[in-house]
Protein backbone atom coordinates (compact mmCIF):
# COMPACT_ATOMS: atom_id res chain seq x y z
CA UNK A 1 0.00 0.00 0.00
CA UNK A 2 2.88 2.69 0.78
CA UNK A 3 5.30 1.47 -2.07
CA UNK A 4 4.59 4.48 -4.40
CA UNK A 5 4.01 6.93 -1.87
CA UNK A 6 6.40 10.09 -2.74
CA UNK A 7 9.44 10.79 -0.51
CA UNK A 8 7.77 13.85 0.56
CA UNK A 9 4.54 12.14 2.10
CA UNK A 10 6.28 9.59 3.81
CA UNK A 11 5.04 10.29 7.31
CA UNK A 12 1.29 11.42 5.89
CA UNK A 13 -1.68 9.19 5.49
CA UNK A 14 -3.99 11.12 3.35
CA UNK A 15 -8.12 10.98 3.81
CA UNK A 16 -7.40 8.81 6.80
CA UNK A 17 -10.45 11.15 8.48
CA UNK A 18 -14.12 9.86 9.53
CA UNK A 19 -17.10 11.70 10.76
CA UNK A 20 -18.22 12.69 13.99
CA UNK A 21 -19.86 9.97 16.33
CA UNK A 22 -23.32 10.89 17.79
CA UNK A 23 -23.12 9.94 21.47
CA UNK A 24 -26.03 7.58 21.28
CA UNK A 25 -24.57 5.94 18.61
CA UNK A 26 -21.24 5.55 20.43
CA UNK A 27 -23.08 3.66 23.06
CA UNK A 28 -24.42 1.51 20.37
CA UNK A 29 -21.11 0.77 18.75
CA UNK A 30 -19.62 -0.17 22.28
CA UNK A 31 -22.15 -3.12 22.25
CA UNK A 32 -21.30 -4.44 19.29
CA UNK A 33 -18.94 -7.53 18.63
CA UNK A 34 -17.34 -8.01 15.36
CA UNK A 35 -19.63 -9.45 12.63
CA UNK A 36 -22.57 -7.88 15.01
CA UNK A 37 -25.52 -5.88 13.02
CA UNK A 38 -28.74 -3.65 14.35
CA UNK A 39 -30.70 -6.55 16.08
CA UNK A 40 -27.78 -7.62 18.12
CA UNK A 41 -27.33 -4.51 20.00
CA UNK A 42 -29.74 -3.72 23.04
CA UNK A 43 -32.91 -2.21 22.28
CA UNK A 44 -33.04 0.44 24.04
CA UNK A 45 -30.23 1.86 22.43
CA UNK A 46 -32.04 1.71 18.71
CA UNK A 47 -32.75 4.70 17.03
CA UNK A 48 -34.66 2.79 13.99
CA UNK A 49 -36.95 -0.51 12.98
CA UNK A 50 -35.14 -3.16 13.50
CA UNK A 51 -37.31 -5.34 11.20
CA UNK A 52 -36.43 -2.79 8.64
CA UNK A 53 -32.70 -1.82 9.60
CA UNK A 54 -31.50 -5.20 10.59
CA UNK A 55 -27.76 -4.43 8.48
CA UNK A 56 -27.06 -1.05 9.75
CA UNK A 57 -24.54 -0.69 12.74
CA UNK A 58 -22.50 -3.46 11.73
CA UNK A 59 -18.72 -4.60 13.39
CA UNK A 60 -16.37 -5.75 10.80
CA UNK A 61 -13.96 -8.46 11.43
CA UNK A 62 -10.62 -7.86 11.23
CA UNK A 63 -9.53 -11.58 10.48
CA UNK A 64 -12.70 -11.99 8.28
CA UNK A 65 -13.69 -10.48 4.76
CA UNK A 66 -15.27 -7.06 5.18
CA UNK A 67 -18.60 -6.50 3.67
CA UNK A 68 -18.47 -5.19 0.36
CA UNK A 69 -18.38 -1.30 0.19
CA UNK A 70 -20.48 0.28 -1.53
CA UNK A 71 -21.28 4.13 -2.51
CA UNK A 72 -23.54 4.00 0.44
CA UNK A 73 -21.04 4.80 2.66
CA UNK A 74 -21.04 8.54 0.99
CA UNK A 75 -24.25 9.08 3.55
CA UNK A 76 -23.88 7.45 6.93
CA UNK A 77 -21.10 4.83 7.46
CA UNK A 78 -23.04 2.90 9.62
CA UNK A 79 -22.71 -0.45 7.80
CA UNK A 80 -19.03 -0.67 8.36
CA UNK A 81 -18.49 -0.17 11.99
CA UNK A 82 -14.15 -0.19 13.16
CA UNK A 83 -13.62 -3.99 13.92
CA UNK A 84 -12.03 -2.16 17.41
CA UNK A 85 -12.61 0.98 17.55
CA UNK A 86 -15.94 3.04 17.91
CA UNK A 87 -16.28 5.03 14.82
CA UNK A 88 -16.80 4.26 11.23
CA UNK A 89 -14.47 3.76 8.82
CA UNK A 90 -12.21 6.94 7.09
CA UNK A 91 -12.05 7.65 3.36
CA UNK A 92 -8.48 5.91 3.45
CA UNK A 93 -9.63 2.97 5.35
CA UNK A 94 -12.84 2.23 3.04
CA UNK A 95 -10.08 2.71 -0.10
CA UNK A 96 -7.53 0.44 1.22
CA UNK A 97 -10.34 -2.37 1.63
CA UNK A 98 -10.77 -1.46 -2.12
CA UNK A 99 -7.26 -2.13 -2.60
CA UNK A 100 -6.37 1.11 -3.53
CA UNK A 101 -2.47 2.39 -2.97
CA UNK A 102 -2.15 4.86 -0.86
CA UNK A 103 -0.27 7.31 -3.05
CA UNK A 104 -4.08 7.45 -5.17
CA UNK A 105 -6.09 10.55 -3.84
CA UNK A 106 -9.38 11.50 -4.27
CA UNK A 107 -11.04 14.38 -4.72
CA UNK A 108 -14.25 17.07 -3.88
CA UNK A 109 -16.13 16.96 -0.57
CA UNK A 110 -16.14 14.20 1.66
CA UNK A 111 -19.04 12.70 0.76
CA UNK A 112 -17.80 12.53 -2.72
CA UNK A 113 -14.91 10.62 -2.17
CA UNK A 114 -16.71 7.91 0.07
CA UNK A 115 -18.82 7.94 -3.38
CA UNK A 116 -15.84 7.54 -5.33
CA UNK A 117 -14.21 4.60 -3.19
CA UNK A 118 -17.45 2.60 -3.19
CA UNK A 119 -18.40 2.78 -6.67
CA UNK A 120 -15.04 2.02 -8.01
CA UNK A 121 -13.69 -1.55 -9.78
CA UNK A 122 -10.72 -2.91 -7.13
CA UNK A 123 -7.90 -2.02 -8.31
CA UNK A 124 -6.20 -5.96 -7.78
CA UNK A 125 -9.35 -6.98 -8.95
CA UNK A 126 -9.02 -5.43 -12.31
CA UNK A 127 -5.35 -6.49 -12.64
CA UNK A 128 -5.95 -9.98 -11.84
CA UNK A 129 -8.81 -9.79 -14.68
CA UNK A 130 -6.26 -7.96 -16.94
CA UNK A 131 -3.64 -10.56 -16.11
CA UNK A 132 -6.08 -13.26 -17.13
CA UNK A 133 -7.06 -11.99 -20.20
CA UNK A 134 -3.34 -11.52 -21.46
CA UNK A 135 -2.74 -14.79 -20.05
CA UNK A 136 -5.21 -16.83 -22.52
CA UNK A 137 -4.77 -14.16 -25.18
CA UNK A 138 -0.96 -14.93 -25.51
CA UNK A 139 -1.93 -18.61 -24.70
CA UNK A 140 0.38 -19.10 -21.69
CA UNK A 141 -0.19 -21.76 -19.35
CA UNK A 142 0.35 -20.17 -15.38
CA UNK A 143 3.04 -22.82 -13.41
CA UNK A 144 1.58 -25.00 -11.56
CA UNK A 145 -1.92 -24.66 -12.45
CA UNK A 146 -4.18 -26.97 -13.95
CA UNK A 147 -6.28 -24.82 -15.95
CA UNK A 148 -8.58 -27.61 -16.86
CA UNK A 149 -10.42 -28.92 -13.85
CA UNK A 150 -11.36 -32.14 -14.68
CA UNK A 151 -7.80 -33.41 -15.78
CA UNK A 152 -6.92 -32.92 -11.89
CA UNK A 153 -10.53 -34.28 -10.33
CA UNK A 154 -10.70 -37.12 -12.38
CA UNK A 155 -7.79 -39.07 -10.60
CA UNK A 156 -8.30 -37.50 -7.69
CA UNK A 157 -11.55 -38.91 -7.05
CA UNK A 158 -10.65 -42.38 -8.52
CA UNK A 159 -8.13 -42.71 -6.24
CA UNK A 160 -10.60 -41.83 -3.19
CA UNK A 161 -13.15 -44.16 -3.99
CA UNK A 162 -10.41 -46.86 -3.43
CA UNK A 163 -8.66 -45.58 -0.03
CA UNK A 164 -11.23 -43.35 1.14
CA UNK A 165 -11.40 -43.54 5.17
CA UNK A 166 -14.56 -44.14 6.60
CA UNK A 167 -15.14 -42.90 9.63
CA UNK A 168 -18.48 -43.36 11.49
CA UNK A 169 -19.66 -39.40 11.42
CA UNK A 170 -19.04 -39.59 7.14
CA UNK A 171 -22.30 -41.27 7.27
CA UNK A 172 -24.12 -39.15 9.94
CA UNK A 173 -27.72 -38.08 9.23
CA UNK A 174 -28.04 -34.56 10.52
CA UNK A 175 -26.17 -31.57 10.05
CA UNK A 176 -26.11 -31.15 13.88
CA UNK A 177 -23.97 -34.87 13.89
CA UNK A 178 -21.37 -33.09 11.86
CA UNK A 179 -21.51 -30.23 13.54
CA UNK A 180 -20.00 -32.06 16.96
CA UNK A 181 -17.32 -34.40 14.75
CA UNK A 182 -16.20 -31.26 13.78
CA UNK A 183 -15.85 -29.50 16.80
CA UNK A 184 -13.93 -32.80 18.40
CA UNK A 185 -11.96 -33.04 15.52
CA UNK A 186 -10.44 -29.70 16.66
CA UNK A 187 -6.73 -30.86 17.33
CA UNK A 188 -7.50 -34.22 17.82
CA UNK A 189 -6.64 -37.18 15.68
CA UNK A 190 -9.55 -38.65 13.79
CA UNK A 191 -9.08 -42.55 14.64
CA UNK A 192 -8.93 -41.13 18.46
CA UNK A 193 -12.22 -39.40 17.60
CA UNK A 194 -13.71 -42.42 15.55
CA UNK A 195 -13.27 -44.59 18.96
CA UNK A 196 -15.93 -42.48 20.91
CA UNK A 197 -17.81 -41.10 18.15
CA UNK A 198 -20.79 -43.76 18.30
CA UNK A 199 -21.07 -42.68 22.20
CA UNK A 200 -21.13 -39.50 21.46
CA UNK A 201 -23.55 -39.69 19.07
CA UNK A 202 -26.08 -41.56 21.16
CA UNK A 203 -25.53 -39.28 24.11
CA UNK A 204 -26.23 -36.36 22.07
CA UNK A 205 -28.49 -37.05 18.42
CA UNK A 206 -29.63 -33.34 18.88
CA UNK A 207 -29.11 -30.05 20.59
CA UNK A 208 -31.46 -30.51 23.27
CA UNK A 209 -30.23 -34.18 24.68
CA UNK A 210 -26.57 -32.36 25.00
CA UNK A 211 -27.78 -30.43 27.01
CA UNK A 212 -29.81 -32.92 28.78
CA UNK A 213 -26.18 -34.60 29.17
CA UNK A 214 -23.85 -32.01 29.03
CA UNK A 215 -21.80 -33.54 31.99
CA UNK A 216 -21.54 -37.21 30.41
CA UNK A 217 -20.42 -35.46 27.24
CA UNK A 218 -17.60 -33.71 28.78
CA UNK A 219 -16.54 -36.49 31.24
CA UNK A 220 -16.50 -38.59 27.74
CA UNK A 221 -14.28 -36.15 25.83
CA UNK A 222 -12.16 -34.93 29.08
CA UNK A 223 -9.01 -37.53 28.19
CA UNK A 224 -8.59 -35.12 24.85
CA UNK A 225 -8.07 -32.38 27.08
CA UNK A 226 -9.04 -28.65 25.64
CA UNK A 227 -12.37 -28.55 27.55
CA UNK A 228 -13.07 -24.98 26.48
CA UNK A 229 -13.79 -26.35 23.21
CA UNK A 230 -16.72 -28.90 24.56
CA UNK A 231 -18.05 -26.07 26.58
CA UNK A 232 -18.06 -23.96 23.84
CA UNK A 233 -20.45 -26.67 22.20
CA UNK A 234 -22.56 -26.63 25.07
CA UNK A 235 -23.11 -22.94 24.68
CA UNK A 236 -23.93 -23.15 20.99
CA UNK A 237 -26.34 -26.46 22.18
CA UNK A 238 -28.16 -23.50 24.04
CA UNK A 239 -28.41 -20.92 21.25
CA UNK A 240 -30.04 -23.89 18.73
CA UNK A 241 -31.91 -24.80 21.58
CA UNK A 242 -33.39 -21.00 21.87
CA UNK A 243 -32.85 -19.13 19.37
CA UNK A 244 -32.99 -22.02 15.91
CA UNK A 245 -35.74 -24.20 17.78
CA UNK A 246 -33.08 -26.77 18.25
CA UNK A 247 -32.07 -27.00 14.45
CA UNK A 248 -28.42 -25.78 12.91
CA UNK A 249 -28.61 -22.93 10.96
CA UNK A 250 -28.34 -22.96 6.82
CA UNK A 251 -26.31 -20.33 6.25
CA UNK A 252 -22.79 -19.61 6.43
CA UNK A 253 -22.79 -16.34 8.23
CA UNK A 254 -25.66 -17.59 11.27
CA UNK A 255 -23.15 -20.37 11.48
CA UNK A 256 -19.75 -18.46 12.13
CA UNK A 257 -21.56 -16.39 14.70
CA UNK A 258 -22.24 -19.81 17.08
CA UNK A 259 -19.24 -20.30 19.42
CA UNK A 260 -16.03 -22.22 18.71
CA UNK A 261 -17.20 -22.50 14.83
CA UNK A 262 -14.33 -21.46 12.88
CA UNK A 263 -14.76 -20.50 9.05
CA UNK A 264 -13.28 -23.93 8.45
CA UNK A 265 -15.94 -25.55 10.45
CA UNK A 266 -18.73 -23.28 9.04
CA UNK A 267 -17.91 -24.47 5.59
CA UNK A 268 -17.58 -27.99 6.40
CA UNK A 269 -21.03 -28.59 7.83
CA UNK A 270 -22.52 -26.98 4.89
CA UNK A 271 -20.70 -29.21 2.72
CA UNK A 272 -20.97 -32.67 4.43
CA UNK A 273 -24.00 -31.83 6.66
CA UNK A 274 -26.48 -29.84 3.98
CA UNK A 275 -24.65 -31.19 0.85
CA UNK A 276 -23.68 -27.87 -0.61
CA UNK A 277 -20.91 -26.84 -2.12
CA UNK A 278 -17.33 -24.92 -0.52
CA UNK A 279 -13.96 -24.69 -0.69
CA UNK A 280 -12.71 -25.99 2.79
CA UNK A 281 -9.35 -24.85 3.45
CA UNK A 282 -7.62 -26.50 7.15
CA UNK A 283 -3.80 -26.42 7.72
CA UNK A 284 -3.88 -29.64 5.44
CA UNK A 285 -5.75 -28.61 2.48
CA UNK A 286 -3.17 -25.58 2.66
CA UNK A 287 -0.17 -27.51 2.26
CA UNK A 288 -1.37 -29.54 -0.22
CA UNK A 289 -2.05 -26.42 -2.43
CA UNK A 290 0.86 -24.47 -1.54
CA UNK A 291 2.75 -27.91 -2.56
CA UNK A 292 0.97 -28.15 -6.08
CA UNK A 293 1.82 -24.27 -6.66
CA UNK A 294 4.97 -24.30 -5.65
CA UNK A 295 4.13 -21.67 -3.44
CA UNK A 296 5.30 -21.78 0.22
CA UNK A 297 3.48 -18.08 1.05
CA UNK A 298 -0.18 -18.88 -0.97
CA UNK A 299 -2.56 -17.06 1.27
CA UNK A 300 -5.61 -18.44 2.66
CA UNK A 301 -7.90 -16.90 -0.03
CA UNK A 302 -5.79 -17.46 -3.19
CA UNK A 303 -5.48 -20.99 -2.01
CA UNK A 304 -9.44 -20.78 -2.02
CA UNK A 305 -9.38 -19.84 -5.56
CA UNK A 306 -6.86 -22.46 -6.64
CA UNK A 307 -8.97 -25.34 -4.98
CA UNK A 308 -11.75 -23.99 -6.87
CA UNK A 309 -9.95 -23.88 -10.26
CA UNK A 310 -9.10 -27.63 -9.59
CA UNK A 311 -12.17 -28.81 -8.23
CA UNK A 312 -13.69 -29.40 -12.00
CA UNK A 313 -17.66 -29.47 -13.22
CA UNK A 314 -19.16 -30.14 -9.93
CA UNK A 315 -17.23 -28.10 -7.67
CA UNK A 316 -15.72 -28.42 -3.93
CA UNK A 317 -18.43 -31.13 -3.23
CA UNK A 318 -18.26 -33.69 -1.08
CA UNK A 319 -16.39 -36.33 -2.71
CA UNK A 320 -14.14 -33.39 -3.59
CA UNK A 321 -13.30 -32.11 0.18
CA UNK A 322 -13.13 -35.92 1.75
CA UNK A 323 -10.84 -36.81 -1.08
CA UNK A 324 -8.42 -34.14 -0.07
CA UNK A 325 -8.17 -34.63 3.34
CA UNK A 326 -7.57 -38.63 2.98
CA UNK A 327 -4.95 -37.32 0.40
CA UNK A 328 -3.50 -35.11 3.13
CA UNK A 329 -3.55 -37.95 5.79
CA UNK A 330 -2.25 -40.87 3.78
CA UNK A 331 0.08 -39.29 0.97
CA UNK A 332 0.67 -35.44 1.49
CA UNK A 333 1.97 -35.78 4.86
CA UNK A 334 3.44 -32.80 6.44
CA UNK A 335 6.88 -35.13 6.84
CA UNK A 336 8.12 -37.64 3.74
CA UNK A 337 5.08 -36.85 1.45
CA UNK A 338 4.73 -40.19 -0.37
CA UNK A 339 4.57 -38.56 -4.08
CA UNK A 340 5.03 -41.50 -6.19
CA UNK A 341 1.71 -42.99 -4.98
CA UNK A 342 0.19 -39.08 -5.49
CA UNK A 343 -2.68 -39.49 -7.88
CA UNK A 344 -2.13 -35.74 -9.07
CA UNK A 345 1.41 -36.06 -8.80
CA UNK A 346 1.72 -34.47 -12.46
CA UNK A 347 -0.20 -31.30 -11.61
CA UNK A 348 2.30 -30.84 -8.76
CA UNK A 349 5.55 -28.62 -8.36
CA UNK A 350 6.95 -30.42 -5.79
CA UNK A 351 6.04 -34.25 -6.56
CA UNK A 352 7.15 -33.48 -10.70
CA UNK A 353 11.20 -32.32 -10.33
CA UNK A 354 12.29 -30.63 -13.77
CA UNK A 355 14.93 -28.28 -14.44
CA UNK A 356 12.90 -25.22 -13.90
CA UNK A 357 11.62 -26.24 -10.59
CA UNK A 358 13.84 -27.51 -8.54
CA UNK A 359 14.95 -24.33 -6.80
CA UNK A 360 11.26 -24.21 -5.70
CA UNK A 361 11.38 -27.26 -4.18
CA UNK A 362 13.85 -26.94 -2.03
CA UNK A 363 12.56 -23.80 -1.38
CA UNK A 364 9.63 -24.92 -0.31
CA UNK A 365 11.57 -27.86 1.92
CA UNK A 366 13.10 -25.37 3.52
CA UNK A 367 10.31 -23.14 4.52
CA UNK A 368 8.24 -26.20 5.64
CA UNK A 369 11.53 -27.24 8.00
CA UNK A 370 11.29 -23.85 9.11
Amino acid sequence: MRTEVPDSDAGFVWDHWTRKVREDDLLAFENTAPGDNYTDIPEHLRRYRSDIFDDKYHRLDANGLSRTITAHLQKDGYWYIHPVKHRTLSVREAARIQTFPDHFRFAGFPTVRFKQVGNAVRPMLARAVAHSIRTAMQGEQLPGRALDGRSFRAPLIRWFRKNRRNFPWRSADTAWQFLVAEVCLHRTRAQQVAEIYPQLAELAPFPQKLLEHGQEFLDLTARWGLPSRFEKLLETARILVNRYDGAVPTNWQDLKSLPGVSDYVASAILCFGEQREAVLLDTNICRIIRRLTGNPKLGPWQARVELFERSGFKGPDTDWNYALLDLAASVCTVHSPKCSMCPVQKHCVRGRPSPNTVVTQRWLRKTEQW
